[in-house]
């Protein structure tokens, strides 16, 4: 399917032609809307796009929307399901409790939309860490993480054991 030919509308995806609304519509006369950009990236060997923090992007999406005074019957998790389906790719989430910017919830939301959608996932939470602990060494446990994705990419077979 073409979604750049599509439209989330009333709930489901649709051609773009029958996604059809009525003159009156605040939108349309007044140009009210929220609108959000997500960050994808283009896996050429797979062909697909692989979405970037997709919680927190329909979060900041949501709160937009609450701003307006939009009536939204959807929460992050409902969403991400929409864009989530057996060909999402095996997912590795890490995550240290103490980071300020990014809540460890979001994760956790994000873990349980996988494996709902049957993708398999792997998550590793850990007390200390702070926001954005890339690689450097640090006295705490989290700093033992590249050796767990290493690990866990040789059990699903995407790099030699």
């Amino acid at each position: 399917m073409d979604l750049s030919k599509h439209a989330f509308f009333e709930g489901k995806i649709v051609p773009l032609a029958d996604a059809k609304i009525n003159i009156a519509t605040h939108g349309f006369l007044y140009g009210t809307a929220v609108f959000g950009g997500m960050r994808a990236y283009w896996n050429d060997e797979k062909k697909r796009l692989f979405l970037f923090r997709p919680y927190d992007h329909f979060h900041r999406l949501l709160n937009s929307g609450r701003m307006m005074a939009m009536n939204v019957e959807y929460d992050e998790e409902s969403l991400i399901q929409l864009t989530l389906d057996r060909q999402t790719p095996p997912t590795f989430l890490l995550q240290a409790e103490d980071d300020h910017v990014d809540s460890v919830y979001d994760s956790l939301a994000y873990y349980i939309a996988l494996k709902k959608a049957g993708v398999p996932v792997e998550m590793h939470l850990y007390a200390q860490g702070g926001h954005a602990f890339g690689l450097r060494r640090t006295k705490f446990p989290i700093t033992g993480w590249p050796q767990l994705v290493e690990t866990w990419l040789g059990t699903i077979g995407m790099i030699p054991e």
